[in-house]
């Protein structure tokens, strides 16, 4: 048998659902560690503590780290949101 002549892999409409929710189970995740990274940053910073990942925030200033810190957040609302989105 030629390597021509062996079948090719096709995806089935069950390997298409398991990458798609993957994909939403991915960004969900995400989204979940955005938003607590945000507004855990957010709150320890108001109480004068950081998470050790996020210490470099506050480099260029207080107004300039809350509204990274509130971005964060947001961005991880956005994707969470989006994949929440499904079809079915």
């Amino acid at each position: 048998m030629a390597i021509s002549d062996t079948p090719k892999y096709n995806r089935t409409r069950d390997d298409r659902d398991f990458h798609v929710h993957f994909k939403e189970l991915a960004m969900r995740s995400w989204g979940f560690t955005f938003i607590l990274f945000g507004v855990g940053s957010f709150v320890l910073n108001m109480m004068g503590m950081e998470f050790m990942l996020l210490a470099w925030i506050d480099t260029w200033g207080p107004l300039v780290g809350n509204a990274i810190r509130i971005g964060m957040a947001v961005v991880g609302g956005i994707m969470m949101f989006l994949g929440g989105a499904s079809d079915e």
